[in-house]
């Protein structure tokens, strides 16, 4: 009997169209001997959606047409098994067997969607609810590395409401920072939002701008002579395998999102100006491999990971800049030692690894409080 494999895409974030063409990729990539593929598409007016046609690219060029040519379901545990349920076809129904999330960005990969999956009770595949929240807010991200003394860019966070009532702080923690500078939505990914500022007399106004992609933002210095690496990882804190280190190039200031997906739209991740491997000195990987395993450990990831860093020629120093734990293309293209297909299975192996341990946790113990209780005494 084939596992039923729930593969979840598109989301309410600005990267929809990027989890799209990363599940896309994944769900065509799966050992079709081994898995049958659900796909589930997350739309935009949070409906979930199944069907047929939803494992082809042409289902998404229109989206508001997606009602037309997709199923509604909805998620039920009956007993101890998750199925999809059709609102239209009367009994039909779904079992998951475990689920494999592919959405990029808030909702998907900030352990909202995880924690409903944790809810139901049905394994899934990639980082948990904690991991999850914590590397998607670069701010909370940059407290847990700062612990562990992981390597990180100079800066700050900020909220909206400290910027309207009190922008003199902003300016007095940049200048802390030295320009130029970078600043980010805490929750994005894939560049959008992001922007760069040279003069300080501009800082509120590209900071009101950046909020307009979240409630709170990272500011850091910006280097202006510098190199970009990423590593992928894959595993769990107990068996970490790392990827070949990539050499990533950008036509602008930083990598954009046009950088990132503007060379071809069915290849992702994957069309990006690169170098494979980076080709630097074994001092420099090391310090990578180091830092990565460090980061994937205190953060508590799992599956497949992709950790980015930047390298400042002038001072000769690392820098940990970003994680992703739901890489674009999953980070497959690093892993030149095995196929999409083998990564795939090893994530749907660790999955319910992590489901068997889960198991072993007591959630339950003898007591005979609300038997005996009339519920008076207690603390209201």
């Amino acid at each position: 009997m084939k596992i039923q494999v729930g593969v979840v895409y598109g989301g309410k974030s600005v990267e929809h169209e990027v989890s799209v063409i990363s599940a896309l990729q994944a769900m065509k990539s799966f050992d079709h001997n081994k898995y049958e593929i659900i796909p589930i598409y997350y739309g935009k007016d949070q409906q979930f959606y199944t069907g047929r046609k939803a494992m082809e690219a042409a289902t998404y060029q229109k989206l508001e047409d997606i009602p037309k040519l997709l199923e509604v379901v909805d998620w039920v545990r009956e007993g101890q098994e998750v199925f999809l349920k059709y609102r239209r076809l009367f009994r039909v129904k779904q079992r998951l067997d475990v689920v494999f999330p592919i959405m990029h960005g808030a909702s998907g990969e900030d352990g909202k969607f995880q924690g409903f999956l944790e809810t139901l009770g049905v394994p899934y595949c990639e980082s948990s609810v904690l991991s999850c929240a914590i590397v998607q807010d670069k701010a909370m991200m940059r407290r847990v590395l700062n612990s562990v003394q992981v390597p990180l860019v100079d800066g700050f966070e900020i909220t909206r409401s400290e910027c309207i009532l009190h922008p003199e702080t902003l300016i007095e923690k940049a200048e802390q920072v030295g320009g130029p500078w970078i600043i980010k939505p805490v929750s994005g990914g894939s560049s959008i939002g992001i922007l760069c500022c040279d003069d300080k007399d501009q800082l509120l106004p590209t900071a009101l701008e950046c909020f307009a992609f979240d409630s709170k933002l990272v500011v850091e210095h910006r280097f202006t002579d510098f190199r970009e690496f990423n590593i992928g990882l894959l595993g769990d804190h107990d068996d970490i395998k790392l990827s070949l280190i990539e050499e990533v190039f950008k036509s602008d200031t930083i990598l954009s999102y046009v950088d990132k997906y503007g060379g071809s739209s069915s290849k992702g991740m994957e069309s990006i100006s690169r170098r494979l491997p980076a080709g630097i000195e074994d001092e420099i990987c090391e310090a990578i491999k180091e830092a990565a395993r460090n980061a994937f450990k205190v953060c508590e990831c799992s599956g497949v990971v992709r950790i980015d860093f930047l390298y400042d020629n002038e001072t000769k120093a690392l820098y940990l800049n970003e994680i992703n734990t739901i890489p674009g293309s999953l980070a497959a293209y690093l892993f030149k030692d095995m196929s999409r297909q083998e990564l795939l299975d090893r994530c749907i192996n660790l999955a319910f690894r992590k489901e068997r341990n889960a198991k072993k946790i007591v959630s339950t113990i003898e007591s005979s409080l609300l038997k005996n209780s009339a519920f008076d005494g207690i603390k209201k």
